[in-house]
């Protein structure tokens, strides 16, 4: 049998301080291979075993890179300052053929500055998951609350001061919608402002270098992948290579279906193949 190239088409379903977020590589897996931090977080990669690993984003200069690939076990933390925003893939460099990758998502950071009896900019508009920071510098009698229901549910830097802060506040869920907020001793004087919070976008797919096919027999072939989300997917083939539509339309064949019960990386084995075949993996990304 002549074995054609394979594409994937992974699609997902989808506080104030800085955290350390850590991944333990060990075998071949990152775990939990894909993580979303904040602005300002740290990830830290905890080897653990005594193969020859090292952590690599995958750009053609890497963003953050551990090292040359070695046995020995070892740690290594990156911290997501500024202007570090988005899906960082990375893998082993050794074993990323292998289904050895991984993603680090930095949610967004918005700045807000008080700057005499105003906030500056005093309405900002961010995604859930993102951070607002709340700039002061010394002088002047200060705070931020939050002003839409009982004091200090939603967000509270403290009582008014005229030291120099920075407030942080990370809008996770439940928190969608607009909420107010002012300076307990200006607020009658203007200085007030709103923090809009939109629902997140539908994550992107992922590339298709994250699909392995290892074959076992002439009719047989097994598939890994990198799951970063529980649920089910469906294995569609064709023998076209140049097919035009995408599956389940016309000429693709539904030829497995897969129930993945944890992140990380799936497999599935599929017998009694008689053509040539191009496989695509697929999750629905309907929430």
């Amino acid at each position: 049998m002549n074995r054609l190239g394979i594409l994937l088409v992974l699609c997902l379903v989808s506080q104030s301080l800085a955290t350390v977020v850590t991944v333990t590589v060990s075998g071949l897996t990152f775990s939990p291979a894909n993580v979303t931090v904040s602005h300002g977080d740290t990830v830290r990669w905890n080897k653990t075993d005594a193969a020859f690993h090292n952590i690599a984003e995958t750009s053609a200069i890497p963003v953050f890179r551990s090292g040359e690939p070695n046995s020995s076990p070892y740690v290594y933390e990156f911290v997501f300052n500024s202007p570090l925003i988005g899906v960082y893939n990375y893998h082993c460099e050794v074993h990323g053929d292998l289904g050895m990758v991984g993603t680090v998502t930095v949610r967004g950071l918005k700045v807000v500055n008080l700057v005499g009896t105003s906030f500056s900019p005093a309405n900002v508009t961010i995604q859930q998951g993102d951070t607002v920071r709340w700039s002061k510098p010394a002088g002047g009698l200060h705070n931020v609350r939050e002003n839409g229901g009982t004091p200090d549910t939603v967000f509270y830097s403290g009582a008014p001061t005229s030291s120099a802060f920075t407030y942080d506040k990370r809008f996770t869920a439940p928190l969608l919608g607009t909420y107010n907020y002012q300076c307990d001793i200006h607020g009658s004087f203007g200085m007030t402002g709103t923090v809009t919070v939109l629902a997140p976008p539908p994550p992107p797919c992922l590339d298709p270098t994250d699909l392995t096919i290892i074959w076992d027999a002439d009719d047989q072939v097994r598939l890994y992948w990198q799951a970063p989300q529980v649920g089910h997917y469906d294995i569609y083939s064709t023998p076209d290579p140049t097919l035009a539509t995408t599956p389940p339309g016309p000429g693709w064949t539904l030829t497995a279906g897969v129930d993945v019960v944890s992140i990380g990386q799936a497999t599935t084995l599929i017998n009694g193949l008689s053509s040539e075949l191009l496989f695509v993996v697929i999750q629905d990304c309907t929430p």
